[in-house]
Parts: structure tokens; C-alpha cells; sequence
């Protein structure tokens, strides 16, 4: 129950920390593949990183609801705050195009960067053995570090984002 109550608070905006944070915004389709096979991986950088990062889901699909959105994370054990994208406005003012990508800010709300979560996948349907980059996780560590990051793109790959709207 508690964590029902919490999920839902989330998806009303509220956050005890919402002070300034490095904040990633996961952009993902509950009916993706892509996007299912990267939720460990997410779910490990959001322990990794603890209460230091805001996480963001926002799906970016005229057919995802609030409960179907809940539901995914749910499944997953993604504590994510919700954001929901149907129309693509938000997806169109960082320039998303496919599901999984992610958009970091910085603690000061500057992009930092855009892209992929790694490089396992180099097109739809074909997967590496293993990620030879981890380009959020990276970005993440150096940003917690104070390190200065100069904003950086790297071409997602994943679910097309769907734009018949």
C-alpha cells in the first residue's frame, strides 16, 4: 500500500526533495522492448546514485494513462516522479525521438546531456553482447562529482516515438 500512495504522489508532482538536483528524465513506452530491457539497469544507477539524482518517467505515448504509466513502474521497481507526454510537447522541446533516451540537467537546471543510456543496443532488434559505454551513468558520476560537463548528444536507440498526432 505504501508503495501505491507513493507512486501516485508522484504522479501528482509532489516530492518531498524537490530542490535542486541533478535530474534525468527517462522518456519510456510500457509497450517497448527496448525499454524493458533496460529497467534493471535503470533501477541499479537509481540505487547507485540514491537520493542525490531525480529520476523522471515521462511517457510520450497518446495511448499511456496514468494507471497504465503506474503500472510499468510497479512491475519494474522503477521509483520514478511521472510526467505525461502525450501530445509530444515536452518530447519535442528536448528533442526526443525514441523510447528509452534520456535527457540530464544539472543542479542548476542546465542540459547537460541527451541520448542514450549506453551503447548495448546499435540499432533496433540488434544487441551487443555487453555495453561498452555507459553514457548516463557516466554523466551522472561526474556531475555528483562537481566535475564540470559539457553538454553532450549520443544517438538513442529504440521505440519510435508516436507522432501521428
Amino acid at each position: 500500500m505504501k508503495k501505491y500512495l507513493f507512486v501516485w504522489l508522484l504522479v501528482l508532482g509532489f516530492s518531498p526533495a524537490l530542490a535542486q538536483k541533478t535530474t534525468v528524465f527517462v522518456f519510456l513506452s510500457e509497450s517497448c522492448p527496448i525499454c524493458q530491457y533496460y529497467t534493471p539497469k535503470l533501477r541499479d544507477m537509481q540505487a547507485k546514485f540514491g537520493d542525490e539524482v531525480r529520476w523522471v518517467a515521462v511517457f510520450p505515448n497518446k495511448m499511456s494513462s496514468d494507471t497504465s504509466a503506474i503500472n510499468f513502474l510497479l512491475r519494474h521497481d522503477l521509483a520514478m516522479q511521472i510526467r505525461m507526454d502525450q501530445k509530444l510537447v515536452f518530447s519535442k522541446v528536448y528533442g526526443v525521438e525514441v523510447t528509452p533516451e534520456v535527457v540530464v540537467k544539472d543542479n542548476k537546471g542546465r542540459m547537460k546531456y541527451r541520448g542514450r543510456i549506453d551503447d548495448h543496443y546499435s540499432a533496433p532488434g540488434k544487441r551487443k553482447a555487453r555495453a561498452t559505454t555507459n553514457e548516463l551513468e557516466e554523466v551522472l558520476a561526474k556531475l555528483l562529482r562537481n566535475v564540470e560537463v559539457p553538454y553532450t548528444e549520443t544517438r538513442a536507440v529504440g521505440c519510435l516515438l508516436n507522432s501521428t498526432q
